[in-house]
C-alpha cells in the first residue's frame, strides 16, 4: 500500500535578516514587471521595524512576503507617494508612536497564488495591529503592469477604475 501523500506545510513568521536574499528573489519574481529591491532596501525594511514584517514559508520554500510600518495619521492619511511614505522603500519613515499600521509592500510567489497565502500575511498584520492597539491598517502599494496601462493611455486613475470595475485583468500579488 502507498503511502498518503504528506499535506503541504505552510509557517508563517516574522522576517529575519537571514531572510534578505531570499525575499528580493520573491520580489523579482512577483513583480517582473517593477524595480526590484536592493538588499539595502529589503534590510531597511527588516531593521526599521521588524515586527512589522512577515514571510510564509511552503515546504521550505520562501512564497510570500509583506512589510508594514507605524506611522501617524498626519501622514499615512493624506495624500502621498509610495517613495514618500515608505523613505523609497526603506521603510524609514517609521514612527514607533505612530498609531496606523502601513502596509506598503505584499507579495506572493506566482507559482503558489490562489492559495490564500496573502491572506494568511494580511491576518498576521491585522493581529499585529491589534495587538499593538493600533487605530487600523492604511495600505499602499504598487501597481502590478501599470506601466504597460499607461502605455496604452489607461492612466493611473483609469487603471484604478477599471481594475476596481473587472475590466482591466492583471495578476494579483496577494492572492
Amino acid at each position: 500500500m502507498a503511502a498518503a501523500p504528506s499535506k503541504a506545510r505552510l509557517e508563517l513568521r516574522q522576517a529575519q535578516p537571514g531572510d534578505a536574499s531570499r525575499i528580493a528573489a520573491l520580489v523579482r519574481r512577483a513583480y517582473d514587471d517593477l524595480p526590484a529591491y536592493s538588499l539595502g532596501e529589503i534590510r531597511g525594511q527588516l531593521n526599521n521595524f521588524p515586527e512589522g514584517c512577515f514571510v510564509a514559508i511552503l515546504d521550505g520554500k520562501l512564497v510570500g512576503y509583506c512589510a508594514s510600518m507605524r506611522i501617524g495619521g498626519d501622514k499615512a492619511l493624506k495624500p502621498h507617494s509610495w517613495d514618500e511614505i515608505t523613505g523609497n522603500g526603506f521603510g524609514s519613515r517609521h514612527d514607533p508612536a505612530g498609531e496606523w499600521l502601513y502596509g506598503y509592500e505584499m507579495c506572493v510567489d506566482p507559482k503558489v497564488r490562489g492559495t490564500r497565502i496573502g491572506r494568511r500575511l494580511y491576518e498576521e498584520r491585522r493581529a499585529l495591529a491589534e495587538q499593538l492597539e493600533l487605530e487600523g491598517i492604511v495600505f499602499g502599494g504598487r501597481m502590478p503592469n501599470l506601466m504597460r496601462f499607461c502605455r496604452k493611455g489607461v492612466g493611473t486613475q483609469g487603471y484604478r477604475d477599471e481594475r476596481i470595475a473587472g475590466i482591466l485583468h492583471v495578476p494579483h500579488s496577494s492572492s
